[in-house]
């Protein structure tokens, strides 16, 4: 019940009204009335800005009905409900959805575990929606993936007419820890005897240290365009030889793992996330992160994109012309056909398809404010003033993404 709140509360995010509009994106950037769009030709993925989380909706091509699946990729353990900042999610609670169709689009909410693991600041809303029938864990929370158990989809664009391109979502892992369903372990009263145990224990002693293995990792695929939704999915140790979740995902999978886009683990977290092993397996040319930087893990971390933009060299610029190197492609809008969804959207110029500016952290606890980014990089909270409802689109052939800024206060 508690997880689901969280997804309604993400959903309340898309629809609010914001009247506030000081901060440093330009004014001419914000939109002050950022609903879920109306479905169009494309799959869209939308990452939503919940602080600490990682609540993504996949919407599909009209085509197909539009359907709506929200998919969280939080972690099995249970965790304070500040994780969920005030700012982001706790001001927002009193508002409300400006559309019940589009709530009547949700096919199915997938969670991590169940949703009792994961509380959220309001419980409420799960009554006065009611889409308890909607929450799917996946499999019932058996492990599958790199262990040679193969996981299958999850449903997010069905198409028995197959009106359109090939569209699914196939999960590499879930519950490599195997905290979930018949297995799962309420952390709180098993950590002090887990802690106590020798360092070199095994992998299951050591999963059921970190929760963020058990994580759903799911590859997004329109044709041939790809993304990755790693979620919290990380290592146990920062040493980049550990022959442990990355290490297995990567030998297990190998080229599968190479991706149009890909979303920085935990947040954009270093040590046991976002390993090289990752980065060079997955070589994407954008990257989207959904983090809050001015919270104590000053999330995502700056080692961690300057290593996919100094090593591994494969991100792209948005504004770059066809036959430059950094050239990302044809963004779905600027096409010349898809002109009337770009008017609808109210997208003029260029700029609404790159973040200019995003803010990481150092090592020594500091931020580094990027005021002139001109990488593919997207985040949820670009700056101390502003959220980013940051939305993925893809035709199948190309990739883009789109900014909705609005004021964070």
């Amino acid at each position: 019940m508690a997880k689901l709140s969280l997804t309604i509360l993400s959903f309340a995010l898309l629809s609010i009204l914001v009247k506030d509009s000081y901060q440093q994106v330009e004014k001419s950037e914000l939109r002050t009335n950022v609903t879920l769009p109306n479905a169009d030709k494309f799959l869209h993925l939308y990452g939503l800005p919940v602080g600490q989380g990682d609540t993504y909706i996949v919407q599909c091509p009209n085509l197909i009905g539009g359907k709506l699946t929200v998919v969280d990729m939080g972690s099995s353990e249970s965790k304070d409900e500040s994780f969920w900042d005030e700012i982001e999610v706790g001001s927002m609670i009193p508002k409300v959805f400006n559309s019940h169709e589009k709530i009547k689009k949700i096919r199915n909410i997938y969670i991590t575990c169940n949703e009792t693991n994961l509380p959220s600041p309001i419980k409420s809303w799960l009554q006065k929606f009611t889409l308890d029938s909607k929450v799917r864990t996946f499999k019932n929370g058996s492990r599958c993936g790199p262990n040679g158990k193969a996981c299958g989809f999850i449903d997010v664009c069905s198409n028995p007419a197959r009106t359109t391109k090939n569209i699914n979502a196939r999960v590499l892992a879930a519950n490599w820890g195997q905290q979930c369903g018949k297995n799962n372990v309420n952390s709180n009263n098993n950590n002090n005897n887990l802690v106590n145990k020798k360092k070199n224990s095994n992998n299951n002693d050591r999963a059921q240290l970190n929760k963020n293995t058990d994580v759903m990792v799911i590859s997004l695929a329109f044709n041939k365009v790809k993304t990755l939704m790693i979620g919290d999915f990380e290592d146990f140790t920062p040493s980049e030889n550990e022959e442990g979740p990355y290490f297995d995902l990567v030998n297990y999978y190998k080229t599968d793992l190479l991706t149009s886009v890909y979303q920085l683990a935990h947040h954009g977290a270093e040590n046991l996330a976002n390993k090289k092993i990752i980065r060079q397996a997955t070589k994407p040319t954008a990257l989207y992160v959904s983090s809050n930087p001015y919270y104590s893990y000053f999330h995502p971390r700056c080692n961690i994109i300057d290593a996919f933009l100094k090593e591994v060299k494969s991100v792209c610029k948005p504004q770059s012309k066809l036959g430059d190197k950094f050239y990302c492609g044809a963004h779905p809008l600027d096409k010349p056909e898809n002109r009337d969804v770009r008017i609808s959207r109210g997208f003029v110029g260029t700029d609404y398809k790159l973040q200019k500016n995003y803010v990481c952290g150092e090592q020594n606890g500091t931020l580094r404010n990027v005021t002139n980014n001109e990488y593919a990089i997207y985040s949820t909270v670009p700056d101390e003033m502003t959220l980013n409802i940051v939305e993925y689109i893809t035709d199948g052939l190309d990739w883009g993404f789109v900014n909705n800024f609005v004021p964070r206060f």
